[in-house]
């Protein structure tokens, strides 16, 4: 397995106050190995900030900071790097030193042998690699491990929540009739009026929490979850009911609908990635100017397939943050209470149904999510 490892993937820095031996280094190694060169431990330390580096080789005897110190620093800094020592003088004392401090791999002499040194960087390299291979093996583990303890949390919530949802349900029904019977005896008003269309929003939440408890029994793999064919502009006016005022009391809302094919799917699951993408586009604009900023939400279609495409005015992502936002429990809003959950859940969704996503953002200018849906077929 060892001799298939592609050395070039893997940089090697080499760390000399000596300007020949760096040279030296480079035109030896440069054939097999990705090279780089620094003539400090300073300049050493600001290479490995900018970039990874899977070996560092470096020169004891240096002015300013050893090579021991140097490892020592890696050692906390980048513990993943493999670290060697190499010096002219043998001195058991500065190589125990390595040892201990530093953890050095290596302690090699000079002059080296190129045909030897060749031989330690591709084992360092080997060892590197398998080392990145462990690790992004325990990093699936505890994320299966943690979605699995989640998936039995979930469970024991949605059963948990169910009785106060039909309390609530039943408070929202009797409220409704009693109003009934106050306006047949004292007639309609303004007043009884706007008590309609708080009960009304009241149970569109209650129905959408009863539908978020199904989804989480989905998720836990209680029930397979159902399909119907869907309008998206009706998908996307049902989910706005429920996230209005939030949006709202940030920035100004358009609604644009355009031509849209039918779709089929979970109206509950979709309508939880449009409810996410809404809510995560509100929360994106800082509050208190809500007449400088915009969510849009457009409906349409594109290339045969439905879109619902979201945009804000909000602060945007980093281009490093952009590729992580979809990796579960990944959030940079912990400070908020963000769990890393909600858009790992929407891709989920979106890839359920067949569907794919996209997002481009720009650094205090505002996020474009568009997510794409396939068609309903004509006999669905």
């Amino acid at each position: 397995m060892w001799h298939r490892t592609d050395t070039h993937r893997y940089p090697v820095l080499y760390v000399d106050d000596e300007r020949n031996n760096l040279t030296v280094f480079r035109l030896v190694f440069s054939d097999e190995f990705a090279v780089r060169t620094a003539q400090s431990g300073e300049e050493a330390l600001e290479i490995l900030a900018s970039e990874p580096i899977a070996v560092l080789l470096a020169d004891q005897r240096m002015p300013g900071m050893t090579g021991i110190t140097l490892a020592e620093k890696v050692k906390e800094a980048h513990p993943e790097v493999v670290r060697m020592i190499v010096t002219a003088f043998v001195d058991t004392r500065a190589a125990l030193d390595a040892i201990n401090r530093g953890e050095v791999y290596r302690f090699i002499s000079k002059p080296w042998r190129e045909d030897e040194l060749r031989a330690v960087l591709r084992t360092a390299i080997d060892l590197f690699a398998l080392g990145s291979m462990v690790g992004d093996l325990q990093l699936k583990m505890l994320r299966s491990e943690r979605l699995a303890s989640l998936g039995f949390a979930t469970a024991g919530v949605s059963h948990d929540m169910k009785t106060p949802l039909g309390t609530v349900t039943l408070g929202v029904d009797r409220l409704a009739r009693k109003l009934g019977k106050l306006e047949e005896a004292q007639g309609a008003s303004p007043l009884t009026s706007d008590m309609h269309k708080v009960l009304a929003d009241c149970k569109a939440a209650a129905k959408q929490l009863k539908s978020l408890i199904e989804t989480i029994r989905v998720h836990a793999r209680e029930q397979p979850a159902p399909t119907e064919r869907l309008r998206p502009a009706e998908l996307a006016e049902s989910t706005l009911r429920l996230c209005r005022a939030e949006i709202l009391s940030r920035a100004q809302l358009s609604f644009e609908r355009d031509e849209a094919p039918p779709i089929v799917g979970d109206p509950v699951q979709l309508g939880q990635v449009l409810l996410n993408l809404l809510v995560n586009a509100a929360q994106s604009i800082p509050p208190g100017e809500p007449g400088r900023h915009r969510v849009r939400l457009r409906v349409g279609g594109s290339e045969g397939r439905a879109l619902l495409q979201i945009t804000d005015t909000g602060r945007g992502i980093t281009p490093e943050v952009l590729p992580k936002i979809f990796d579960p429990f990944f959030t940079t809003r912990t400070d908020e209470g963000g769990t890393g959950l909600g858009l790992a859940m929407v891709r989920e969704i979106v890839d359920r149904h067949g569907g794919t996503i996209e997002v481009q953002s720009t650094l205090d200018r505002g996020t474009t999510v568009s997510v794409f849906l396939p068609a309903a077929p004509q006999d669905a």
